[in-house]
């Protein structure tokens, strides 16, 4: 329970004092943890819910408290907790109401059954769900920023593309469904056993062509996206899906797209365009990201910035030329596309692979670059 560790017993006065019987508040920390644990398939666990009431200032806590409520479907009012002198609820960007669990249904959706967590996004949360008589599986990523919502409904055609138009692309995972209008927006994708590149930072320890490979394969996807006029908007590691082939060659999904990042976030200050506008998601703000990416990769580490110097840590001219143009494809440069991006570092790099390994003995190979 980060921040009021130490004031547990503080904290569980205040909630007793909130509460209207027969209520049962909890923190947030002590709500994920039990909301997002496998309990197993017993029936009797899909009535219990959840609910987000939201955050309170409490007497004599340094620290605002993110208060939920256990209950059971139909049964509980979930009536926010009284305030006065003990509690003051905040304004805050994540909306109040129904909060997902494991076996529990998809509002609006109730053919589908939510399986398994798999993790907390800038916009919400991400779930896996299974159809309850086709047994088809899909992620669904829900959505519970206020902020971010309003955005998505301004996107929408670019959700519609890439269920429509873009749907055969192997590239992009397709959006199998939306609903920004229900009880709980939500965006349903393909599932892919493919691991975000966030949790694969082995792979930035392979081979300098495995990786460039990886950087090429996301500009030839992005590129697609953006020859149907579909911009990302939030580029970042976290929704490059990387699967290692039998041959052990890298494949390469782009997802999350149309999801903006919150102002402020690590993966705005990343990867966002400086001196642009975070509500604004633009073909530029997607160079600049994947410039970024592409500087992060050849470095083989994931929380560089692109700041003034970078050209130092990169040995090869052809390599920081194709970063650099990157960050402005439409201005004077070398590059004109991503599509050329990645045509110049096969053309370069794959045809040098076997008399650059010979060359160089692994004991003279430039530091930082495993190759």
């Amino acid at each position: 329970m980060p921040g009021v560790s130490d004031d547990v017993p503080v904290v569980a006065e205040r909630l007793s004092e909130v509460a209207s019987r027969p209520q049962i508040l909890l923190t947030r920390g002590m709500a994920d943890l039990l909301r997002t644990s496998d309990l197993g398939p017993s029936a009797k666990f899909a009535h219990i819910c959840w609910w987000r009431h939201g955050k309170y200032e409490m007497r004599d806590l340094p620290q605002p408290v993110e208060v939920f409520e256990v209950g059971l479907q139909g049964l509980s009012s979930w009536n926010p907790p009284r305030e006065g002198e003990e509690a003051c609820r905040l304004e805050d960007e994540e909306t109040p109401g129904w909060r997902p669990s494991c076996g529990q249904e998809l509002p609006d959706s109730p053919d589908w059954r939510l399986l398994e967590f798999v993790g907390k996004t800038e916009v919400g949360e991400k779930w896996i769900g299974i159809h309850l008589r086709t047994f088809k599986r899909r992620v669904f990523q829900l959505i519970f920023n206020r902020r971010a919502l309003g955005l998505l409904r301004h996107r929408t055609l670019w959700l519609y593309q890439l269920r429509g138009a873009l749907r055969r692309c192997k590239r992009l995972i397709r959006v199998r469904d939306y609903n920004l209008e229900g009880k709980v927006p939500f965006i349903a994708m393909a599932q892919t056993s493919a691991e975000s590149l966030a949790d694969r930072v082995d792979l930035l320890r392979s081979s300098l062509f495995f990786r460039l490979d990886i950087v090429a394969q996301v500009a030839d996807a992005l590129a697609v996206a953006h020859n149907s006029g579909v911009i990302h908007g939030g580029l970042s590691p976290r929704n490059i899906l990387v699967k290692v082939g039998s041959n052990g060659s890298p494949r390469v999904y782009l997802t999350d797209f149309a999801l903006p990042r919150n102002p402020g976030s690590v993966g705005q200050r990343l990867y966002g365009l400086p001196g642009s506008n975070p509500d604004v998601a633009s073909m530029q703000s997607d160079f600049y990201a994947f410039a970024v990416l592409f500087y992060q990769i050849v470095c083989g580490d994931l929380s560089r910035p692109l700041s003034r110097g970078w050209e130092r840590n990169v040995v090869d001219d052809t390599l920081i030329g194709a970063i650099t143009s990157a960050t402005n494809l439409f201005s004077s440069g070398a590059f004109r596309s991503l599509r050329a991006v990645s045509e110049v570092l096969r053309g370069t790099y794959w045809d040098e692979e076997k008399v650059l390994e010979a060359t160089w003995p692994a004991s003279r190979m430039p530091g930082g670059w495993g190759w």
